[in-house]
């Protein structure tokens, strides 16, 4: 069986000038004029048929695939027999073909222009792929099972000459320039509207009948066998979008491409929520029901000798644990689920200082309830004693001014793009500049512009930005990036770069 795509196409005719005898005094040119003249009538008829009918050849379109994680695989339109091929990254697909994700695969489509993400378990057959020297565009995608999530051209089908459908197992989607999601399952269809306008219809189980509802921005409707029935008696069948969703790294990972300053509020909000949860004043959030961290070492009170700088400090934790705090900060090693964690308590990070040092350990749930802290106190002489266990003030004084020096929160540096003075603009005709520096190694997290970085995870020391002229956050003329470091205590330093973009005239 061969995998070759067939299409057909309109014969071309060429003139044929041939020498006829001329018996009997007869003359064949006419004849052969008339011919050819029907010949190009019928090719004629044959495109403005192919037009009517949406299998003209010139109005075939292409989508281009991009595997993001895991894998994907399609299946040709056409062919006697469904035989599902790995897909690859650049790939094209056209009408008729279908595309599926496995259990950990992620797609994205670009469809003359607008874009799909396909989530895992998730299948689409291409029904419709159609774009005439017009620009008219007409699309028709049918979602068999899973979710997407749709970037929708604004401009491109705001006509009724231009259609973009996603047919779904109960409703029929027409968006006119918009972001939504629509999930698939045997007995229902969610479709979230994010941004602009769709209008979907919804179908009588018995009699097929369409009821056009229209889903305004930021509402949700499911569609199930009562649906049609609920619109049809004027019953209210929205909703309000579910927070869940709109939080979903699934949305907002999607959402950073096309608005990221959208993302970026949003993400705001959940670490505004995240520092609540963490808040020791907030006795609202401490369930009693949640056992409470156990601390294995050191003991409580011991002292710590002035030459050793660094303690570990461990324990276990309940089952079904999802972080865990020592004095506010979240254990980066520590994994959703494991029972055993650790703390080190340096003297060169400064979470750990001469004399007293107080720790309280929170184990905190994945809905942000915590159980009450355990605590310990560790003694760290961190300076010379006198053979009577007098203290040499002097020497201590030294060693507090020490600490109050590793104490100090550093501002990020900035490496990249390399300049040859800080304080410099850098200029660059490329769209795309990547920022990247290092931060204080207490730092929580890192926010570009109010961007928060989605790949620094505390404790790290690197963070990298991308600044690209195609997703709108580096602008022609003078850019400025101000990268904030947010550390333990609510501590926080900045420094800023200024980026010149001139893009080339070509």
């Amino acid at each position: 069986m061969s995998l070759q795509r067939s299409r057909y196409r309109p014969r071309s005719y060429s003139s044929y000038r041939r020498n006829y005898s001329r018996r009997g005094g007869k003359n064949y040119k006419p004849l052969i004029t008339f011919l050819i003249g029907l010949a190009f009538v019928g090719w004629l008829g044959f495109k403005v048929v192919g037009f009517f009918a949406g299998n003209d050849i010139a109005d075939s379109a292409e989508a281009t695939i991009e595997v993001k994680e895991g894998t994907a695989e399609f299946a040709l339109g056409g062919t006697e027999e469904e035989l599902w091929t790995k897909a690859l990254s650049g790939q094209k697909l056209l009408q008729g073909d279908k595309l599926k994700t496995g259990g950990n695969g992620v797609v994205a489509v670009n469809v003359l222009g607008s874009t799909l993400f396909l989530k895992p378990e998730t299948e689409i057959l291409f029904t419709k792929l159609l774009q005439n020297d017009e620009g008219q565009k007409n699309i028709e995608i049918a979602l068999n099972k899973g979710e997407i999530w749709t970037k929708v051209v604004e401009d491109d089908f705001q006509d009724e000459s231009s259609s973009f459908v996603i047919s779904a197992k109960n409703s029929k989607t027409y968006a006119r320039g918009t972001i939504f999601d629509i999930h698939t399952s045997e007995n229902k269809d969610i479709i979230r509207l994010i941004h602009g306008k769709v209008d979907v219809d919804v179908y009588d189980p018995a009699t097929k009948k369409a009821k056009n509802i229209v889903i305004g921005e930021g509402q949700k409707l499911v569609v199930d066998d009562t649906t049609y029935d609920k619109a049809e008696a004027g019953d209210i069948v929205l909703e309000t979008n579910d927070t869940d969703f709109i939080q979903s790294e699934w949305n907002l990972e999607n959402l950073e491409q096309f608005k990221p300053q959208e993302a970026a509020k949003i993400r705001g909000e959940i670490e505004k929520s995240m520092k609540k949860v963490k808040s020791p004043d907030e006795s609202d959030l401490v369930d009693p029901e949640i056992e409470s961290p156990t601390i294995l070492e050191p003991e409580n009170g011991v002292h710590i000798p002035a030459d050793q700088d660094l303690v570990t400090i461990s324990g276990t934790v309940p089952e079904k644990i999802f972080q865990v705090s020592v004095n506010g900060y979240t254990l980066t090693k520590f994994q959703p689920g494991d029972r055993k964690w650790s703390y080190f308590a340096s003297r060169k990070f400064g979470t750990m200082v001469p004399g007293e040092n107080k720790y309280r350990v929170k184990a905190i749930r994945r809905d942000g309830k915590e159980s009450k802290p355990a605590e310990i106190t560790i003694f760290y002489d961190g300076f010379n004693t006198t053979k009577s266990g007098d203290v040499s003030r002097n020497f201590r004084d030294l060693e507090v001014r020490k600490l109050d020096a590793l104490n100090t929160f550093k501002a990020p540096e900035i490496l990249k793009p390399v300049r040859l003075n800080p304080n410099d603009a850098y200029q660059t005709s490329s769209e795309v500049v990547v920022i990247s520096g290092i931060v204080d190694p207490k730092t929580n997290r890192v926010e570009v512009n109010g961007f928060q970085l989605r790949k620094f995870k505390p404790g790290d020391t690197d963070f990298s930005y991308i600044a690209n002229a195609k997703y709108g956050n580096m602008k022609k003329g003078e850019n400025v990036y101000e990268v904030v470091a947010y550390g333990p205590d609510g501590k926080k330093a900045s420094s800023s770069i200024k980026i010149i973009y001139t893009p080339l005239e070509l």
